[in-house]
């Protein structure tokens, strides 16, 4: 079966740019940060984000010979949680179309204040975008 036509219809569905964006909080702060992530979330569909996953750190332990991203991160052992935001876009010209639109949202302003303000405690995000190698 040949997939040159099915390939590039799935790429567009799951998208071929993805923005992944780390960051430690309180784990007393795990709530907040679920219902200020679905506040987020809304905001980027509404401007056409395809779709996002949030994870949280399951583990600290690490193959030896391999570092722990918590340790990399700076995330401390005990009272932290370590977080990842995968966020799925056609393309990068795509993710950079929404994040402008995103930017011009005014209800943007809210969600990052209480991010930043009292979920995170002033404390800066990692991220970066990377794309599908074929």
């Amino acid at each position: 079966m040949n997939n040159s036509t099915t390939e590039p219809a799935r790429e567009i569905e799951i998208g071929s740019y993805v923005a992944l964006t780390f960051w430690r909080a309180p784990k007393k702060n795990r709530d907040a940060v679920v219902q200020v992530g679905r506040q987020n979330d809304q905001i980027w569909r509404k401007h056409g984000m395809l779709r996002s996953e949030t994870f949280l750190l399951g583990t600290r332990d690490v193959p030896t010979g391999c570092k722990s991203i918590a340790n990399i991160l700076s995330a401390a052992d005990e009272g932290e949680d370590l977080w990842v935001l995968q966020q799925f876009f056609r393309d990068r010209d795509h993710a950079d179309k929404v994040l402008s639109n995103v930017i011009k949202d005014e209800s943007i302003n809210k969600v990052v204040k209480e991010f930043y303000g009292e979920i995170a405690q002033g404390q800066s995000l990692v991220t970066g975008g990377f794309s599908r190698i074929v």
